[in-house]
């Protein structure tokens, strides 16, 4: 039997893709202490997206060691992904529910009564937090890596709710990914259901990129768990105190 109301919930309009992956040790020793004096702009970032083998090499900076322990080619900075990929919302940019037809004909419409919500975000992990110091040797338990981000505006992922009861902002419930180059939305609950994210919408323009090298120490890192097999009763019950308090 159909349900008698379908929302739609979207996250916020800033956010963008990051890719975050190991690369040669040489290659960071070499730009962390440029990145932190003038900044990635002026010449880290052309030099990576110069190392795409769709770019030319006008930009690229001779003296930097290769980016991979065997070459100076990657497809792209996208690609360049082992330890995270993330596609998504800013975690700060908040909700809104959008009302739809409840027989899915029109899913990506708009309604003028749209809610807007901060939502309750469950928990985080540490995805791609780095060390940037160059004093001597990598420390053991440590990895090298980039962080390329294109911060980009637009749409992102969104949820889809069936239920029989109006909108309750109290049951969006969210977590994050924290990375060295921001928050972004993992995964989204409705009424402690986890939902599926939908891209079929998913529209955005690059505003600018924003780059960084260092090094992960690898037992603070968090590695992603399906919500579905993770124990989570510890976060639910904080969830649950705070509705009542």
């Amino acid at each position: 039997m159909a349900k008698k109301y379908r929302y739609r919930i979207d996250g916020g309009r800033y956010g963008g893709e990051l890719a975050v992956g190991s690369v040669s040790d040489e290659f960071v020793h070499y730009w962390a202490p440029k990145i932190e004096e003038a900044g990635a702009h002026e010449e880290f970032i052309p030099h990576v997206l110069c190392l795409s083998e769709w770019d030319d090499d006008e930009d690229i900076i001779a003296e930097s060691p290769s980016i991979m322990e065997d070459t100076n080619e990657i497809p792209g900075w996208y690609e360049v992904d082992d330890i995270e990929h993330i596609n998504s919302a800013y975690a700060d940019g908040g909700f809104t529910a959008v009302s739809v037809p409840t027989d899915g004909s029109d899913d990506f419409g708009w309604d003028e009564n749209e809610i807007e919500t901060d939502g309750y975000c469950l928990k985080g992990r540490e995805g791609a937090y780095i060390s940037t110091d160059t004093e001597g040797e990598t420390p053991e338990g440590c990895t090298p890596v980039i962080l390329f981000h294109s911060s980009e505006k637009g749409s992102f992922a969104s949820w889809f709710v069936d239920t029989d009861e109006p909108f309750d902002e109290n049951k969006l419930v969210y977590s994050i990914v924290e990375t060295h180059l921001g928050e972004f939305v993992e995964d989204v609950w409705y009424d402690k259901e986890l939902l599926e994210a939908n891209y079929d919408y998913n529209d955005s323009m690059g505003k600018s990129y924003e780059a960084a090298v260092g090094w992960i120490t690898d037992k603070w890192r968090d590695e992603y768990k399906d919500p579905e097999e993770e124990d989570l009763s510890e976060y639910w019950a904080e969830y649950d105190d705070e509705l009542e308090s």
